[in-house]
């Protein structure tokens, strides 16, 4: 009992602290970084404000940080390397938080996912799947879920195709399905991953997504990884570029 009650109050305290991320304000007084490899598909000269993901080289974890041009931002997990994540913010001027004009939705944990969780239900199941759109434009952000989630938001209807994949669980092979990908159909797939997990990211799901057309980007590959978009183009910057990797 100790255990199953330990599960979700660690789900719930992430979910909330989410929350309080994204309800406070921030100011920005240093420009972004700037990054070796970009991808031509955002706009040039738009003045429709923009929004920034980037998922933070922090080795074996996730630190994913949103921001826009308006001056907000949010930050989801802070990764393994705190001091790296700090490192970060203060380079962008980044002191305090706030949700801004795009549109965040927890889609796991939920109140309708209470009655088919059992004591079985993996630990990974109980993260949050959250889901990040602006415009046109949307990325869910899959935590670690397995494919079991992966089948009860497809079951749901709660998923659709979208622009940019977070990969779930550092590319393992518990996650990213074909029925998954098949209703998501991600154009850019970005996996945080370092060299702490032997075998990771699975060569299984590197497969997956290239069967189903996605540019895969790896933060042990690449560095962090940032995706740009004006709510309907967007483009990715790397803050390296692999010897050898096509670019996006």
């Amino acid at each position: 009992m100790f255990h199953r009650e330990l599960r979700r109050n660690s789900a719930l305290l992430s979910v909330i602290s989410l929350l309080l991320l994204a309800i406070v304000s921030y100011t920005s007084s240093a420009s972004a970084s700037t990054f070796a490899s970009t991808s031509p598909k955002l706009a040039a000269g738009s003045d429709t404000p923009a929004l920034s993901i980037t998922v933070l080289d922090v080795g074996d974890g996730d630190a994913i940080l949103i921001t826009t041009s308006q001056g907000h931002a949010a930050l989801i997990d802070g990764g393994p390397r705190k001091t790296q994540v700090r490192d970060v913010l203060k380079k962008r001027g980044i002191t305090r938080f706030r949700l801004g004009p795009a549109r965040l939705d927890v889609l796991r944990p939920s109140v309708y996912f209470a009655s088919e969780r059992s004591d079985a239900s993996p630990v990974n199941d109980s993260t949050p799947v959250i889901e990040v759109s602006y415009g046109a434009f949307s990325a869910p952000l899959a935590g670690n879920a397995t494919a079991a989630t992966e089948l009860q938001l497809i079951a749901r209807g709660w998923l659709s195709p979208v622009t940019l994949l977070k990969v779930a669980h550092h590319g393992s092979g518990t996650s990213t399905s074909r029925p998954f990908l098949e209703v998501v159909k991600p154009q850019i797939a970005v996996i945080s991953v370092g060299k702490g997990y032997a075998g990771l990211p699975s060569d299984a799901v590197l497969g997956r997504l290239k069967e189903y057309g996605a540019t895969v980007y790896r933060t042990n590959l690449h560095g962090n990884v940032t995706v740009i978009t004006d709510g309907h183009t967007w483009k990715v910057m790397t803050e390296r570029r692999p010897e050898g990797y096509p670019d996006a």
